[in-house]
Parts: structure tokens; sequence; C-alpha cells
């Protein structure tokens, strides 16, 4: 039997010859590469995608009050404010190409100090505790000494706002626990100048501003991109003075009240005093005042009757015994004036006294 192919009879001239079958093996080959078309189709669909979400990504909201700093591969893409992106909808690199950092600027940000509290059974500082402990855990527990070697707990809590995003963020690798440091470290600066009973109950207001100039002394000086608003110091007494202290401030309170009734009875009696005393001098000066415009009055009088007395003192004389007579005898019915004579002598008075006539008998009834 010959292993050679049989013989195929030539097509008539004029018409289409029909295609031989492929092979088995052909037949293999056009699925696969039906089937890797297909596949790669699906891989740049998913491509696509990809592409299209890693696009998406990248875009971000800046809320209100937010300013925003993209970051791309760690340094701030822009210098200054143009670094800064305001509220809105922003787009960046996705990670690990770009970073996105917001700050709150509007929005008050709050920090604690972490030393000198006692700490809680488990382990977190607590301000103030409200089971006092019986004793005090120098190794566990936080507290501060006192110019005059005494123990005291305080916690200091600062409010700031966020002015220069770029110093604040990319100055310190974490500004914010600077601004706790600082508190700590101002906390200590101010409870080693006061003694305790200056820092508890009589200079409470001077120790706030002591650790409040001395926080913001540490914070201007590292300029951190910050402004303070608020600053508050809470000190208290360990747990088990606190029955002490309370004593204390109560005694101290009552003292106060009775040096202000004291004070206030003082001083009404003073005012009183003052107010009769300026009475007195008033009325005092108006008495010696009115005599005084008195006497000159009568002083002047005199000097004016004087000159009129020189001109003539014999009619200055008889005008005024007539002036004083009349007044003396305002009420007299009768008066009979005896001038003198002409001649200068004395005129002799005759007085003719005879009895009163009875009284006529009553008529008879």
């Amino acid at each position: 039997m010959s292993d050679n192919p049989p013989i195929q009879p030539k097509p008539p001239i004029g018409s289409i010859p029909t295609p031989p079958a492929p092979p088995p093996e052909d037949t293999g080959s056009q699925a696969l590469s039906e089937a890797l078309q297909s596949s790669f189709f699906l891989v740049k669909v998913m491509m696509f995608l990809l592409v299209c979400v890693f696009i998406g990504s990248g875009f971000f909201i800046v809320e209100s009050g937010q300013q925003a700093i993209i970051l791309r591969f760690g340094k701030p893409v822009g210098e200054g404010e143009k670094a800064l992106l305001g509220p809105g909808a922003h787009w960046a690199f996705p990670a690990p190409i770009d970073e996105v950092e917001k700050v709150s600027l509007g929005k008050r940000q709050e920090a604690s100090s972490t030393i000198g509290l006692p700490l809680d059974p488990n382990g977190q500082p607590e301000e103030p505790p409200a089971q006092p402990k019986d004793r005090l855990n120098p190794a566990g527990d936080g507290y501060m000494l006192t110019a005059d070697a005494n123990i005291i707990h305080a916690r200091v809590t600062v409010y700031y706002r966020v002015t220069d995003p770029v110093r604040y963020i990319f100055g310190f690798t974490n500004a914010a626990q600077f601004v706790t440091n600082a508190l700590n470290n101002a906390l200590l600066y101010a409870s080693s100048r006061f003694n305790v009973d200056d820092v508890l109950l009589n200079k409470k207001a001077a120790f706030n501003e002591c650790v409040e100039r001395r926080a913001r002394e540490l914070i201007d000086h590292e300029q951190l991109g910050i402004t303070v608003e608020q600053l508050n110091a809470n000190p208290y007494p360990p747990g088990q003075l606190r029955g002490a202290f309370a004593a204390v401030t109560s005694a101290s309170a009552n003292r106060s009240q009775t040096n202000d009734q004291a004070v206030s009875y003082k001083t009404e009696k003073l005012s009183k005093a003052l107010a009769d005393a300026h009475s007195c001098t008033n009325s005092a000066l108006d008495q010696s005042t009115n005599y005084v415009g008195l006497a000159k009055a009568e002083a002047q009088q005199f000097s004016d009757l004087l000159e009129k007395y020189k001109e003539d003192p014999e009619l200055y004389f008889q005008l005024r015994q007539s002036e004083v007579v009349g007044q003396v005898l305002a009420h007299v019915k009768e008066k009979i004036y005896i001038s003198k004579r002409a001649d200068g002598k004395p005129r002799e008075l005759r007085l003719q006294l005879n009895r009163e006539p009875d009284a006529p008998p009553p008529p008879a009834e």
C-alpha cells in the first residue's frame, strides 16, 4: 500500500474552487486565538476601569474653614501661600505619588498637659479623681513640687487656632505634641515659683498668668504657626489632703467675710462722720459769713452816719432822738413833745392832777 496521497481531479474551467477543509490542528489554533482575543479585550476593559478608578480616586474636597496641602513624594506642591488649597473640589495623584494634608484654620483646637495628674486604675490621667486616693503612689501618679516643697496636682488646657498651615505641618514632625510639651514645661516652671497656699488659695490668677506667659514664650519662640486664644490652669491638692485644704478654704472665706463686714462698717461710720463734719463746717462758715457781712454792714452804716453827725451834730441828735422815741413809744396813745427853748432856759412843766369823778349811781328799777 502506497503512502502517496491520491491524485485529485482538476476542477473544470470557470468554476470556483472549494477551499480544502482545514486539518484538525488548525481548528484548535483558531479556538485558542479567539480565546486569547477575548482575554485581551477583558484585560483592556479592566485596565481602562483601573485607570478611571485611579484618576477618580485623586479627587478630594476641602471643606469650609479648612485648607489643604498636596505632598508629592513628600514635598509640598508650590511654595508659601500657593501651596494652600482653599475650600472646594481639587485633584491630586493618588497615593503613593501624592498625599493630601488638611488643616482646620477656623476650628478651635485643644491641647492639654500630660504631667502632674494621678492615674486611674487603667493607668490613665484623671482630673480630679471622683474618689480621692488615700495615698500617693510616686512611681505611677504624677505630681508637682511647689516652691515650699509641697505636692499638688494640676492640668493645663490651651485653645488655639492654626494661622500658618505650612509652618505647622512641615516645620515640625508633630506640632501638636510640641504644644503639649510647652504646657508641661510651663506647668513645672510656674509651680516651682509659688507656694502651695498661693497656688491653691491666694494667688490662683497669678499662677495662671505665669503658666500662660511661659507657654506663650515657648510657642512664640519656636514659631509653630498657631495663635493661642485661651489658657486655663486648674490646680488642686492631693486626694488625702483635700479635706484639710477645704477646711482652710472655708476658714479663709469666713475671715474674708468678717474682714469685709468690718471694712464696710468702718466705711459707713467714716462716711457718716465726714458728712457730719462737713455739715458742721459748712454751717459754721455760713454763720461766720453772715456775722462778718452784718458787721461790715453796720460798720458801713456807722461810717455813713458819722459823716452826717460831723456835718450837724445837733440836727443829727434830734433826728436820732425822734426815731428812737418813736420806736420806744410806739404803743403809747398820748404823746407830748417838749422842745427846748430858743434862749436855752429850761421849760417849766406843770401837771394838774384831779381825782376821777365818782361813777354815777345805777338807775332805780
